[in-house]
């Protein structure tokens, strides 16, 4: 008597602002795993949720969100890819701690792609586990302090005036310490940016001293 048994359903989210390059992501992967009689379930925009057993996010959408692991552990972590252009040199810091083998240029072969996304799947690599006395912080382009603050106020739903009040300083500088923190993590809009904050981003970034 044959046994069979069921198995997990691929839940694989896409942070991208290029809908282009969505949809021939989804198509790629889609026919790979269908051949491979694996189910897969895709999430973009808005529905994403730390759940997803493999994400893709384009470094030009918004500061990439730390990885918990990059153990290939049978799905009990989650996995993170990036996906680069080549014009996206200046935001290396954001991206200089992945393992090459998480990155994915826009400019690669859709065989390229699979092989990565084989790889994490169906031959999954044990690396043993590290100890850690503190986690180590993910952004190289830290924020300042102000900088900091304000983005702390916010994330709390106070409005620019009154984050203005609690940290005694004028509105439009509120408004510039926002954009300068904007450019260091990548965000060009706003949502993104609270999106990010709600998500927890802003645990852990680290600080420097100054104005």
């Amino acid at each position: 008597m044959q046994i069979t048994t069921t198995k997990k359903i691929l839940t694989i989210a896409i942070i991208d602002n290029d809908n282009f390059f969505i949809v021939g992501l989804k198509i790629a992967i889609s026919t790979y795993l269908k051949s491979k009689n694996r189910e897969v379930k895709f999430i973009t925009g808005q529905d994403i949720t730390p759940s997803a057993d493999i994400t893709f996010q384009a470094v030009r959408s918004g500061t990439f969100i730390t990885p918990h692991s990059q153990r290939q552990a049978a799905f009990d972590e989650p996995h993170y890819f990036i996906i680069v252009d080549n014009k996206d040199s200046h935001l290396e810091h954001l991206y200089r701690d992945v393992k090459k083998s998480n990155i994915i240029y826009r400019h690669q072969s859709v065989d390229t792609l699979l092989q990565l996304i084989e790889g994490v799947i169906f031959y999954p690599q044990q690396l043993p586990e590290k100890k850690s006395s503190e986690p180590k912080a993910f952004f190289r382009q830290s924020l300042t302090t102000r900088e900091y603050e304000v983005l702390c106020h916010l994330q709390q739903g106070k409005t620019h005036i009154n984050t203005a009040s609690c940290m005694g300083i004028n509105v439009k500088s509120i408004s510039y310490h926002k954009r300068a923190a904007m450019r260091k993590l990548n965000f060009k809009r706003t949502n993104e940016l609270f999106h990010w904050m709600l998500r927890g981003g802003l645990s852990p970034h680290q600080r420097i001293k100054g104005n």
